[in-house]
């Protein structure tokens, strides 16, 4: 992973590293265009952000992110508005780190650093990137500056020269530490005004990647990347959306159990329809044994009538007739025989009406029409018609 340390920002001046070695140092101007896969980390001089803590009672993640920004109103000089604030977990005793940084400030940053070929994972303040250890300071001399880690989420940033000044105040607000790991700083071990009881341990590193690469191997909690900061807690909010969820999860149960019973239920016709257009070819052509394919087997079977020179008062003198009048919108046809010269139906018709007017309209053509018998039941008429010619032939 690539680590870009913003030494200065205006004018802009980095530190580029990976995997302990420099890949670049200099004005961020002069800096080569990077692509990397990986992603790169970002650390931001401490002393351009504000890094606090604030206690607040609610446990609800939604209400600490309101909330925090108007406790922290009289600690901050810019408008609200203009900042952006990092939000770290609640501590057991309501308290909340916060780390604050310009909104505009860190836009820009980005889109510089977007420009330039870096797709940027993570943003951290530069003094939460220093090793740590609980009881403990780590302390990083930085050109004039010194980096101080005092916590988890915490640290100050101070000039050598008031070194001593900042620790006796950061003593009493944060008690005193049983440590101060000293890293490149082995000339202040002997001007420090520590406790009797902090021992001072000093570590001499040529160079400060190791020490950044080190405190990253553990990621710090605050997290300046929106995406990171703006981070749902879910956990707070599935109490409120278990129910909907489980709605959702019912409505698509429902959804998915009704298509299924619709695909059966056409399953179901379709076979059903087969059945009867099966039953109609066999009543038909008793002949045929074997039904395979019922449309092409009964225009072979009409074919056939066809060539054995049918009278015109037959089966299909019959059917050209009457074809207009059983169509399937009409009615739902079920038998269809010939015998004796005489064509017999039989269908499900809607209403007495609809029977009475397929009567006329059969009579009509010529020839004779015969109710054989009439059922109903559900509102639909089961009849039985014999269609004659009126001189019996």
């Amino acid at each position: 992973m690539v680590v870009i340390h913003f030494l200065k920002l205006e004018p802009a001046q980095v530190h580029v590293f990976q995997a302990g070695r420099t890949l670049f140092s200099g004005l961020l101007d002069d800096a080569p265009r990077y692509k990397s896969k990986t992603g790169a980390t970002v650390l931001l001089p401490s002393q351009h952000l504000v890094l606090t803590q604030v206690r607040v009672p609610s446990k609800n993640r939604q209400k600490i992110a309101q909330a925090v920004p108007y406790l922290l109103e009289d600690s901050v000089l810019e408008p609200l508005e203009q900042l952006h604030f990092a939000i770290g977990a609640q501590q057991r005793d309501n308290r909340v780190p916060v780390a604050v940084v310009n909104a505009a400030l860190l836009t820009h940053i980005q889109q510089r650093l977007h420009t330039m070929g870096y797709k940027i994972l993570h943003i951290f303040p530069d003094v939460l990137a220093l090793p740590w250890q609980k009881n403990s300071w780590t302390l990083l001399r930085l050109n004039d500056f010194a980096l101080v880690r005092t916590d988890k989420n915490h640290g100050f940033v101070s000039e050598v020269a008031n070194i001593n000044l900042l620790n006796l105040m950061y003593f009493e607000q944060l008690g005193k530490p049983q440590k101060i790991q000293l890293i490149n700083a082995d000339k202040l071990s002997k001007v420090l005004d520590l406790p009797r009881e902090t021992s001072c341990e000093t570590q001499t590193i040529q160079s400060t990647i190791y020490s950044f690469e080190l405190g990253l191997k553990t990621p710090p909690e605050l997290d300046l990347m929106p995406t990171h900061a703006q981070a749902i807690d879910w956990r707070a909010l599935w109490p409120r959306l278990r129910i909907s969820v489980a709605l959702v999860m019912v409505w698509l149960l429902l959804a998915f159990g009704e298509k299924i019973y619709r695909i059966q239920q056409l399953k179901q016709q379709k076979n059903q329809l087969q059945q009867q257009v099966e039953g109609i070819l066999r009543q038909t052509f008793p002949d045929i044994r074997r039904v395979v394919n019922p449309r092409i087997q009964m225009e072979q079977q009409l074919a056939q009538l066809r060539q054995h020179d049918v009278l015109d008062t037959g089966f299909l003198a019959y059917l050209q007739q009457i074809q207009t009048f059983i169509t399937p919108s009409q009615m739902q046809l079920k038998q269809l025989s010939y015998q004796n010269r005489q064509l017999e139906l039989q269908a499900l018709l809607p209403s007495l009406q609809q029977l009475e007017q397929l009567k006329q309209q059969i009579s009509a053509t010529g020839l004779q029409v015969t109710i054989q018998s009439v059922n109903s039941e559900n509102q639909v008429f089961e009849v039985r018609l014999r269609i004659s010619r009126l001189n019996g032939l």
